[in-house]
Order: structure tokens, then sequence, then C-alpha cells
């Protein structure tokens, strides 16, 4: 599955829940779309795969690079070993669409 893979603050992404902007917050983006979050909790950055069809997973990092390092392994690795047909449909669910 190719797409290209940023990050955006929570506070643009759900502006009525009030996360703060200067939080270090994040939601993991393909394309468009929110798979996953990136945040830090003290001194230590936490993500996690938001998207149920594709295994979950998350894990704890040192830095805010680290953990788009570990949540892209991940990802790649789920998306490799159930295959793009099923990606496809993950995000289409997601997204409320049936394909």
């Amino acid at each position: 599955m190719s797409g290209t893979f940023s990050l955006k603050n929570s506070a643009l992404l759900y502006p009525a829940v009030g996360f703060d902007p200067d939080e270090d917050h994040f939601g993991v983006m393909l394309d468009e779309q929110e798979v996953g979050t990136i945040y830090r909790i003290g001194d230590e950055w936490l993500w996690s795969i938001n998207l149920g069809m594709m295994g979950g997973g998350s894990g704890r990092a040192a830095s805010r690079r680290e953990a788009r390092e570990a949540f892209r392994a991940a990802w790649d690795e789920r998306a490799v070993r159930l295959g793009p047909a099923h990606v496809s449909r993950a995000l289409a669910i997601a997204q409320g669409r049936s394909n």
C-alpha cells in the first residue's frame, strides 16, 4: 500500500476536543486519513496503529523520530503480511465506505 504518511497536530484534527496546539499529540495521516497516533508523555513517545483491521499495534520510543520510524515499520509489516486488498478494505471501512 503506497501513500504519504505525515503527522497532523491533534488540535487541528479535533478542535472541539480542546487539545493544546503546543502539546506533542499528533494523528498519523496516510494521505488525508488518520490511521494512528503519536504522542509524548514525559520523556517518552508512544505510538499506535488505530485501524482495527490492521491488527492494531503500539509501542514506545525515545524520540518523535523513533516513534515515526517504529510506526512505519509496524504498518509496513502488517501491510505486507495482510496484502493490499486487506489494507484497502480496512481504509475504506474506516472512512465509512464498503468495497
